[in-house]
């Protein structure tokens, strides 16, 4: 064996050992590569999965909110009738009284002119209490309104 070694010259024994390096350099270089590569989309795969879990929840999250949004719209719409019907009952009771009596008091006709602005204006009113309001205005006005 020492024999066959000694034949080899050492020019060409450095050259193969130089080649065997840089071919277990590539290797373990190309290695090292494809397993940054491996890590880098792995890395990718466990952020696109937070991602979508991410979205999932927001999706759950805006959801919730928009049915309490939801719920919020249906109890300002009923408290919206409930005022209305309120104004609606006090303008028609205080016309009522006043075409009872035959005047109305200045307060009392301040008032209703502030409720039937209201009532007219923010919630659009009706025919009838238009009616009502305008046979009020045709009646004589008593006392003075202190401020």
């Amino acid at each position: 064996m020492w024999e066959i070694l000694a034949a080899i010259p050492i020019g060409t024994f450095v050259a193969w050992v130089v080649v065997i390096a840089a071919i277990i350099s590539s290797i373990v270089g190309a290695t090292i590569k494809v397993y940054k590569l491996f890590e880098r989309h792995h890395k990718i795969i466990e952020e696109n999965e937070q991602q979508k879990k991410l979205l999932t929840e927001y999706g759950e999250a805006i959801k919730k909110i928009n049915s309490s949004l939801d719920d919020v719209k249906k109890s300002l719409s009923e408290q919206r009738d409930v005022n209305l019907k309120q104004i609606r009952h006090e303008i028609v009771r205080t016309c009522d009284e006043a075409l009872q009596s035959g005047n109305i008091t200045a307060s009392a006709f301040k008032s209703l002119e502030e409720l039937y602005d209201e009532y007219k204006n923010v919630f659009g009113g009706n025919g009838y209490v238009k009616s009502l309001v305008a046979k009020v205005r045709q009646l004589p006005i008593t006392g003075s309104i202190e401020e």
